[in-house]
């Protein structure tokens, strides 16, 4: 059994102008708006309750009190336009949740939620519209009722732990003033407008996706009287008549983080399953503190036994990777570049005495063509076949910490009479396979077996 904590919050309101403003910019760059009085008001919604429930959704949904603020929505009066001229099915509109997984064809939109979430019921819906769920019991009603109101609560969620919720709404552009010369952007940029006006610091609008579908987001927070942090980030896309606005709401000292239950939003046909973890690229990577390369991902550690030893920096990685460091400006860019990357070059290393040197890699096997069903022997002989002007021996086994890794040593003469050696060592972690080369010369000094203790697990660097 878990009990939500007594509390009493001071009932606060604040207008938000959504597309039921009609409005005009001065400029491109203006974030400025012209109103008229038809408004939709979102209300930072506050009871004083003690309520017991467990942890099932089914017995969840009919408790819907939060020991924090929910944002929710009230409509007043809106100015009408002409109906549509033909029929939608609302249904398509209004999407359903199956599986545990809300879909909507219309909006080509779903959010998948984990256990610890539950969706509101259709019954619920009705009521949060003002609309008795008796009234639509036919699907005849259902239609027209639902066709003829022009803010549609069209899915609520909320995380049972976190108290972070996610409320979805689909605006009638028909029934708004003016609808038709709405987009996304003057919505999100009226909602920012709004909520500066209300006390939030927000960001920039800023275009992005979901799936791959293009959306207008901004992210908004307010210090709230207890001492917590509000954070609100929202989403504004149009869809043939209807304005979709997605709003997830957070609170800074609770266990929920706006951007993985963002990551549960995907396409309509393109589920996400949110007990999946979103991968962390910079866990992937690595870094580099104080000499030391460490990469927790693959629980590997580097250090250099020597001040003659020198790392790539973060923006020279990035350059070997293609990637333009001011094009990964955000957090959310570099995420998504390096995500998107096959193979990705996390580290190199080298002897600035010597030029002896290693290069730590990477590789994507979602991505590499087949990648599933290589071993890695498989994929250590496609190195070899890269690397066609040495000669290497067979494979063994090295233990580097904890872990075994397969390892391939090739050798060739230079033009200057002496050897060069490429010793590659490979482990598997998830989808990726983690690769270390290490470069090493007849006549320079360590040897690769002794540079290869210097590696460890990913705490051995840290010691």
């Amino acid at each position: 059994m878990r009990k939500f904590k007594r509390f009493l919050l001071i009932l606060t309101a604040f207008t938000v102008m959504l597309t039921t403003c009609a409005c005009s910019f001065d400029s491109e760059d203006s974030d400025e708006v012209e109103t008229e009085a038809t408004t939709t008001q979102v209300v930072i919604a506050t009871q004083e309750a003690t309520t017991e429930t467990t942890t099932t959704a089914e017995e969840t949904t009919s408790a819907t009190t939060t020991t924090k603020p929910s944002i929710a929505m009230t409509t007043t009066t809106a100015t009408e336009a002409e109906e549509p001229e033909e029929a939608t099915d609302m249904n398509l509109v209004m999407g359903s949740v199956v599986d545990g997984v809300y879909i909507n064809e219309y909006f080509d939109y779903s959010f998948a939620i984990p256990d610890t979430w539950y969706f509101v019921d259709d019954d619920e819906l009705m009521e949060e519209m003002e609309i008795d769920p008796d009234d639509v019991a036919s699907e005849s009603a259902r239609q027209e009722i639902l066709s003829e109101t022009r803010l549609l609560y069209i899915s609520m969620s909320y995380d049972m732990e976190s108290n972070a919720h996610v409320y979805t709404y689909a605006e009638n552009m028909n029934l708004v003033s003016q609808g038709s010369q709405y987009t996304a952007e003057i919505a999100a940029k009226n909602e920012k407008n709004t909520l500066l006006n209300s006390g939030y610091s927000v960001g920039s609008v800023v275009a992005t996706t979901i799936g791959s579908n293009a959306y207008y987001t901004f992210d908004a927070t307010r210090e709230h009287e207890d001492g917590y942090t509000i954070q609100v980030t929202m989403f504004f896309r149009k869809s043939g008549d209807y304005m979709l606005t997605i709003m997830v709401c957070t609170y800074d000292d609770e266990d929920a983080d706006a951007s993985e239950i963002i990551s549960w939003m995907s396409d309509a046909d393109n589920l996400v399953d949110p007990s999946v973890e979103t991968l962390d690229m910079h866990d992937v990577m690595g870094s580099v503190r104080n000499g030391v390369y460490t990469n927790d991902y693959f629980d590997f550690s580097f250090v250099p036994a020597g001040p003659t030893w020198s790392f790539y920096s973060d923006d020279e990685i990035l350059e070997e990777n293609y990637i333009d460091p001011d094009d990964v400006s955000t957090e959310e860019e570099w995420q998504e570049a390096l995500s998107e990357k096959q193979l990705l070059l996390t580290c190199v290393v080298y002897d600035l005495s010597t030029n002896q040197n290693l290069y730590m890699y990477a590789e994507n096997m979602d991505i590499l063509r087949n990648g599933s069903l290589y071993t890695l022997e498989q994929y250590a002989l496609r190195d070899a076949a890269d690397f066609d002007n040495y000669t290497f021996g067979d494979f063994d086994e090295v233990t580097i910490g904890s872990s075994e890794y397969l390892r391939m040593t090739g050798t060739r003469l230079h033009d200057d009479g002496y050897t060069v050696y490429k010793t590659f060592l490979y482990k598997q972690v998830d989808n990726y396979i983690f690769t270390v080369i290490i470069t090493t010369f007849s006549v320079s000094s360590p040897s690769a077996d002794a540079i290869i203790t210097w590696m460890g697990d990913a705490n051995w660097g840290a010691v």
